[in-house]
């Protein structure tokens, strides 16, 4: 568990996986007594390259799918089954490259596996993290975060639904919000990775802030059960 409601699964893979950090593959998982959102799904690779184990960041719900009560109750030895890697959300070959990552729920692991590849190379980068939940028992991988400090990522929590204790950021990212944490977010390249109407509400005000097109870049992860 690393989170409310939100798991992260380690496999074993019976040959070593090239993959870039950013991308996914399309997950089945064969089981009884399936309902009809099947057993499909499309996961972001959580880990890094050169890490020996892949690994998955899942939310989960007590009202979920077949599919994904399935998933939480592998045990060791029990198989699943990834193909179809893809994906161009990955970062740019040029060392120089400032990035402001914006993430919403699950839609942080893709970000989890850049920050691990760059902690496993010990490589520096020039990155802001503008990371939005609800509750503050919504936020994964805060160690990863907060350890990633030291390779050049500053991260900032946003809540929606904080407690009066929170002394982070809250509501939702705003034109001010952008200025007072990311002055010079028009110089960096954006990348936007959550639920499709979050992905849309920040790719328009990151447009109407004079964000070339170009510089966005997004993955949308659609919350299915």
């Amino acid at each position: 568990t690393i989170a409310h409601n939100t798991i992260e699964l380690c496999f074993e893979v019976p040959r070593r996986l090239r993959f870039t950090s950013g991308q996914y593959l399309e997950w089945t998982l064969p089981h009884k007594d399936r309902d009809a959102r099947g057993i499909r799904r499309y996961f972001t690779i959580a880990s890094a390259p050169e890490e020996t184990e892949l690994k998955i960041g899942v939310r989960v719900a007590e009202e979920g799918s077949s599919f994904k009560r399935t998933l939480q109750n592998l045990k060791t030895g029990d198989h699943i089954y990834a193909t179809a890697r893809a994906g161009d959300f990955v970062l740019s070959e040029k060392s120089d490259t400032k990035y402001l990552f914006v993430a919403g729920g699950i839609g942080i692991t893709p970000f989890v596996s850049h920050v691990r590849h760059t902690l496993a190379t010990d490589a520096q980068f020039d990155a802001v993290l503008l990371y939005c939940n609800k509750t503050e028992q919504d936020i994964a991988y805060h160690e990863l975060f907060t350890e990633a400090a030291s390779s050049g990522l500053v991260t900032h929590h946003i809540l929606s639904e904080p407690t009066e204790a929170w002394s982070g950021l809250r509501g939702f990212i705003t034109e001010a919000m952008l200025k007072e944490q990311v002055a010079d977010y028009q110089g960096r390249v954006c990348y936007i990775s959550g639920p499709p109407a979050m992905v849309g509400a920040y790719t328009t005000l990151l447009r109407k802030l004079g964000v070339p097109a170009q510089n966005i870049k997004v993955d949308y992860f659609p919350g299915l059960a």
